[in-house]
Formats: C-alpha cells, structure tokens, sequence
C-alpha cells in the first residue's frame, strides 16, 4: 500500500461539491475515480473498478493504457500497465468484523476510503461525495458513514462538504 503517512487525501466523486476541492493546493493527494484523470487536473491515484466489458464501452480502457498513475482495478490487465488489482483482501484483513464475511463495501467511494484510511493520511477529505441521490442514501451513504467512522476511530481528521 502507498505510504501517504500524514498527507491530506482528497477523495473526489462526481456530485456538485467536487468544484470546491482544493485543486491548486500542490500538498493534497487527490483520489479520482472511473475517467476523472482525463477530464480533472492533478488526479495521482485512480479508482475504475467497474467490469472491463463497461470500461471498453465506455471508451476510457485504451485511454487508462496510457496513464502514469497507479490505477486500482478489479485485477491486474497487462495492456494497462499501472493497473493494480484492488486490494480486497487486505481491506477484509485489516478491517475484519466478527461475524461478517466481507468488508462493507457498497460503492466506490467507500472503496477509496477504506484504501485512503489504509494510507495512513493525517487528512480525508470529501468532494463531490455528496450522497445526495436516493440510491445513494439507501446504498451508498451508510457505507461511506462506516469508513468515515473507522478513519476518525483511527485519528485520521474528515473534512465533508455541506
């Protein structure tokens, strides 16, 4: 895992709030997600965990063969060589509940926290992770509640957006 020990994470989604994020602050690490190194400045990390038959429809799959960045991905695929299989595994080691058999993980965005809080950052911030759809407040936000809970649990400071 990246040792991002006492760096400020920005975790970006796609709602409203993600105009507000710092994006000329050059000491934030910032989270993207799916096409966002392509459309939004200074993304380092990227996050397309999505099927590769939807990363091929949607055209991003010969444009993420070609990123420098580490690209966190349901698995290695040698064409994209910055891919790197999402760690799953170490995610339900780590943060292993009595009881249960898998992290609790509904969305993307819970997916790049649990990564983030593994990052030992001193910060994670909240852009465009407004959770303001319905699907996302019945699916979605209570996962990203969770991991936001284990960050402060683990000292990490959250900043969220109004």
């Amino acid at each position: 895992m990246m040792d991002l020990t006492g760096k400020h994470i920005i975790v970006l989604g796609y709602a409203p709030s993600v105009r507000f994020a710092p994006w000329s602050n050059k000491d934030v690490v910032l989270f993207g997600l799916n096409d966002q190194p392509f459309t939004m400045p200074r993304v380092v990390v990227l996050f397309e965990l999505h099927s590769p038959d939807v990363i091929k429809v949607e055209g991003h799959w010969e444009k993420l063969a070609k990123l420098d960045i580490p690209v966190f991905m349901q698995d290695h695929y040698d064409d994209i060589p910055k891919s790197i299989p999402y760690p799953l595994a170490r995610v339900a080691q780590e943060f292993h509940i009595p009881g249960t058999t898998k992290p609790y993980l509904t969305c993307s965005a819970s997916e790049m926290i649990a990564v983030a809080i593994m990052c030992r950052p001193k910060k994670i911030s909240l852009f465009g992770i407004d959770m303001a759809q319905n699907h996302e407040f019945r699916e979605q936000r209570p996962s990203c509640e969770f991991w936001m809970g284990v960050a402060h649990g683990r000292g990490i400071e959250l900043e969220v957006q109004p």
